[in-house]
Formats: structure tokens, sequence, C-alpha cells
């Protein structure tokens, strides 16, 4: 038997198989509301409902369009996600979401009309990906799709996002002096230029930045501090990007010595954000936990440092510095969210090992007949 037979009766019988492993899986997921639709640390319980099993829990769909002009995305989740902090993506490419571009939003009730800024357009190709935050073990509802509409449907509450995304703010090529005017208190009395402290959890957090981390160093502090009756005081800092919030496992914390004159200066290092896998693209806001030290305190200076003016700021670094950034997942939690991601598309999953057993078994039976 000629090479060329053999190329082409292989060819046949495969499209035959592929064909064939196709109309299986159209028949596993038939019953589906939600077909074609792409869920990530979420295992389906039944047809329409899920349980998050990761820490990245999102859902990426086509929403069911009555409006070209749409101004509400109409969502039914479930009682389960009332009060649960979401995000709506809706640039994207091949399924690869820009991070730039989000709305934030949290729901009372369900259902829900999220008010759509009047800025974004929509298509009929249009994919969204919905992200559910800060709940681990939360069940979700989708029996329908979300719809795009330019009216509120039935009875759903109306829902104003509480934060808008549509773009990114670079950082400047020296360092960026922020307003520091606008900081919000924690547990402190009084202004941030002039504050005490007055309860056990001090901090301060900045306005919104909506920064781009390419090129950002880090973030310079010069504050005023009492005087101490210890030698050695804890700062840590919290950083906010599009993958997680205010997080002890993304915090850097250094230990400084009680001031002579009572200024202290330092800069916590953030030029790993854009650089390690998975990157984090923008920096949302940080936070600026302080010791508890009684006394008039003073927040002088806050300021995001470019990379290109790290060399006027190394001296700034502590010596001693804690660093603790997001983990990957490695070893048997890699393992484990595998196989959790097997078994919640358990159709696809036969199908497909069918189909690589079978062409395995084709290829066998074609080497021994050419032998």
């Amino acid at each position: 038997m000629s090479l060329k037979r053999i190329s082409m009766e292989l060819t046949a019988r495969s499209c035959a198989w592929v064909l064939l492993a196709a109309v299986l899986s159209a028949a596993l997921f038939s019953g589906s509301s939600i077909a074609q639709t792409v869920t990530n640390d979420l295992t389906a319980t039944s047809s329409d409902h899920y349980q998050i099993t990761g820490d990245d829990p999102y859902i990426i769909f086509n929403p069911k369009q009555q409006s070209e002009k749409a101004r509400y995305l109409s969502i039914d989740l479930g009682s389960h996600l009332t009060g649960v902090p979401l995000e709506v993506f809706f640039s994207s490419q091949q399924d690869l979401f820009n991070p730039y571009y989000k709305i934030s939003f949290t729901v009372s009730s369900f259902p829900a009309a999220l008010q759509l800024p009047t800025d974004i357009t929509f298509t009929e190709s249009t994919r969204l990906r919905l992200d559910i935050n800060q709940c681990q073990d939360c069940s979700i509802n989708l029996e329908s799709l979300p719809v795009l509409s330019n009216q509120i449907i039935g009875s759903a509450t109306m829902v104003q996002p509480s934060r808008l995304q549509n773009g990114i703010t670079s950082l400047a090529s020296n360092s960026v002096p922020l307003n520091i005017r606008d900081w919000q208190l924690n547990d402190l009395s009084g202004e941030p230029n002039n504050f005490k402290i007055s309860a056990g959890d001090p901090f301060l957090v900045s306005p919104q930045l909506t920064l781009s981390t390419q090129q950002l160093a880090g973030v310079y502090f010069k504050l005023k501090v009492p005087k101490s009756d210890v030698i050695w005081n804890d700062y840590q800092l919290f950083y906010q990007t599009e993958r997680h919030t205010f997080s002890a496992q993304a915090s850097s914390t250094f230990r400084a010595a009680d001031s002579a004159n009572g200024i202290v200066e330092f800069m916590f290092p953030l030029d790993f954000l854009s650089k390690e896998q998975p990157s984090d693209a923008v920096l949302e806001r940080i936070r600026l936990d302080i010791p508890g030290i009684s006394g008039n305190w003073a927040l002088l200076e806050a300021r995001l440092v470019h990379q290109g003016q790290l060399d006027d700021y190394l001296d700034k670094i502590p010596a001693q510095l804690l660093e603790i950034k997001q983990q990957r997942a490695t070893g048997l939690s890699l393992i484990k969210k595998s196989l959790l991601n097997v078994f919640a598309d358990i159709g696809f999953s036969i199908s497909y090992l069918l189909l690589l057993i079978l062409s395995a078994c084709f290829l066998v039976r074609a080497y021994r007949a050419n032998r």
C-alpha cells in the first residue's frame, strides 16, 4: 500500500471520527442554556448551576442582545451573589480581555440591570467576561445569559457602576507626586498632613490611580513620625491591582528604626508587578499601614517612581524588607486545578480523549498494514 493511499485513508477516517466526536459533544451539551460559554474556577453542579472551586472564577459569554444601543446589562445570578463585588470586562481580542476596560459593581438583589456608560458600544459579536470576587464558596445560577437592552427588563433592580475603567494612565518619565489631600484615613483622626491614631488599625489609602505598571519602579513615602517608645516599628504597603484587592498575600513590610529628627523616608519596590508572570498590568490603589505610635503624624510626601529615576531612590529602599507576592499554581495545587477543569467540562474531555485513542488506533493499523 502506498504512503499516499495510507494518508488519504487516514484523512478520511479521521474526518469521519472528528465529525462523530463533534456530534457527540453537541448531544452532550444540547440541553445547556449556556452553550459556547467559557467558565474558569467554576464546576457545574447541574445544567444551569455552578459552584466556585478556585481563586479566579469568571464567565465569558456572548450576551443576548435586544438593542444595538444597549444601555443596560440585565443579569440574574441567584441570591448567593448579592453584595458580592462583580466586574464586567468589555474589551477583548480572542477572549484575551484587556484589564484596562472594565465595570465594577455590586448587586443588592437579582434580577438586576447594570447601567452602562453611553460611550461603550456593543455588536452582535461582543464577548463579555464576568468576574466574581471575594466569594470562595458561592453558587451561581445561569439559567439564562445576561441580556443587553435599551431599557430595564421586568422588575429588575437598576444598579449603578461603583467604578468604570475605560482606559489607563501611563507613568510619566519622572517621579510623580500623589495628591496627599485626597488620601482616606482609617482609625486616624485629622487630615493626611496632620493626624493622630484613634483606634487599633491605622492606615492611609490613596485615591484611585488606574496606572499602568509598565516602567513603575515603586512608591516613595516621607512621613513625620512622633517619638516612639520602641526602637523598631513596622510599616506595611498593600497594593491593589486588576487581579486582587488589598491582601496580605500582596504586600510588603519593612522595619524602621526610630528617627532622631522625626522624619522617616522609604520606598517600596513594585517593579515586579509588570515583570513577573502572570503580571499585574494596572495599579489600582495603594495602602500604607503605620505602627501605633501616639502623637502627631503627617504624610509629607507620596510619590510614584519611574524606573528611569530608580538610581535616585536606591538609598530609600529598606534593607529589612519582606515582600509577599501572589502565589502561582504549582505542584499538587496545579494538578488539582487541572483535574477540576477536566471534570467541569466532562463531555468535551471524554470526546477529545476518544478522538485521541481512535486516531492512535488508526495510525497503528496503518503502520502494520504497510509493513
